[in-house]
């Protein structure tokens, strides 16, 4: 019984650090085409989609609106299948 519970545990435990979103792209923004964004890496391209859910945050931390997003910001995009979830807009 007590095996099982343990088990239990661990791959509940497991599941959600598997299920929780990480840094993705950290970046410059190469183009904003209406919901989508484009990040480099130094040579590799990265498109988001901007869902209702995109937090957008400034350099200061303070959550701002996706329009506050422009060509040559430096970014962090915590993202989702594709879809931002989070992104962090460098100083």
């Amino acid at each position: 019984m007590k095996r099982s519970l343990i088990l239990l545990v661990v791959f509940a435990l497991l599941a959600t650090a598997c299920a929780t979103t990480a840094p993705g792209t950290t970046g410059v923004i190469t183009a904003v085409n209406g919901n989508q964004i484009t990040v480099s890496t130094g040579g590799q391209d990265t498109t988001y989609t901007l869902g209702n859910r995109t937090n957008v945050y400034s350099p200061e931390g303070q959550l701002t609106q996706r329009s506050f997003l422009s060509q040559g910001q430096r970014v962090m995009v915590w993202a989702d299948n594709g879809v931002a979830v989070r992104i962090n807009v460098g100083a």
